[in-house]
Formats: structure tokens, sequence, C-alpha cells
């Protein structure tokens, strides 16, 4: 079984990412790239933008217009086009990946809706290390029980 794949934010860096894996993956293929609407890249091969050869997809800049070439939307844009792609998707009855960061409640609240009709992965860092750091703190969580209070902070060291 293929999966047909749709990449939203193909022309940035994880949409080109996202392309040259799927391009090298077995059973998923390519079906749609999206970028936002006034891009110079509407119209392109989505391959050839991507440095992995034409393939025959040309951008589009709406979701809508490309949603029953897909299966799956994986979405890497920004937390300003996020409501609208979700909604698209949702309206289409498409799965989604999304890996955008900096969503307020709203949006959050917006997927956990959604996701009751169409299936959601939401993970808005997908490296490693990030990923390693949320289980990590989920073990220590079971451990130390209810309790206790829990809490990442960033600190920054400057030497001269």
């Amino acid at each position: 079984m293929t999966i047909k794949i749709g990449v939203c934010g193909a022309a940035g860096r994880m949409g080109k990412t996202i392309l040259e894996v799927c391009n090298e993956t077995d059973n998923i293929e390519i079906a749609a790239a999206i970028e936002y609407k006034g891009s110079s890249m509407i119209g392109l091969d989505a391959g050839e933008q991507a440095g992995i050869g034409k393939i025959g997809i040309a951008i589009s800049d709406d979701i809508a217009n490309v949603a029953d070439q897909f299966d799956v939307l994986i979405d890497f844009t920004t937390a300003s086009c996020l409501t609208e792609n979700i909604e698209k998707c949702h309206a289409a009855g498409k799965c989604m990946v999304v890996g955008t960061t900096g969503l307020d409640g709203e949006q959050k609240g917006l997927i956990n809706k959604v996701a009751k009709d169409i299936a959601i992965v939401f993970a808005p860092n997908m490296s490693i290390g990030v990923n390693l750091c949320f289980k990590l703190l989920e073990m220590a969580a079971q451990v130390i029980g209810e309790d206790t209070d829990i809490e990442i902070t960033k600190r920054l060291f400057y030497s001269n």
C-alpha cells in the first residue's frame, strides 16, 4: 500500500527535507506540495526546488485544490497558517502530521477537537533530544508522583 503525502511549506527548509525523505522512502508517494499564497515558488516543480530532480508535482497555494491528491498532509509551516490548514484538512477528511511550533491554546484546542474526526500527529519538536527529554520527564513524573511539580527552565550562560 502506498501512502500519498502532501507537504505544506514545501519550499522551506523542513519542507525540502521532507520531500527528500519521502522521495527516498518505499511505499510513500509525494502527491502534493503547498506553499503560501503569493510565493514565488507557486507552479514550480516541487522536486526541482527541493534538489531531488523533477517529480511532476507543481507547488500549489491552496490545500483545498489538491486535497483529493494526498492521504496525509505534513505541515511544518507557521502558527499563523496552521488554523486554516487544519480546517481545510478536516473539511476534506485528510490526516495530518503537524510539526509547527509556537501554537497558542486556541490552536492546540483546535487540534484536539479535530483529532476526534481525523488522525493528527502533533509533535512541535521532532528532534530526538527533545523527545527523549519528554519521555524522561514522563518517567520521572511517574516515579516522583502527583504531589510534585516539575518545571523545565532554560538558562543561558555567557562567558567573556
